[in-house]
């Protein structure tokens, strides 16, 4: 998987901070997370957790951020 932002687990590493928040949301260590990056997904029982606690943390995520973005897709409504 890329270094780049269409892998998802940066995309939410991103919206939390840190591999460190974003694992203590998920209720994980930074080392889960780490491999959930190299991996590219985070593991669905996980993403459940996620999107009940992030509004705890103040992050606002929804179940498109869990899936990578296909390659040339715009990234907004106003690239349309």
């Amino acid at each position: 998987m890329s270094h780049s932002l269409d892998n998802p687990v940066e995309r939410l590493i991103n919206k939390f901070g840190t591999q460190k928040r974003l694992g203590q949301a998920a209720g994980v260590g930074q080392t889960t997370v780490s491999n959930w990056k190299r991996l590219g997904y985070v593991p669905a029982k996980k993403q459940q957790e996620l999107l009940a606690s992030a509004p705890s943390f103040g992050v606002n995520l929804c179940p498109d951020d869990f899936f990578a973005k296909p390659v040339g897709s715009p990234k907004s409504e106003e690239a349309a």
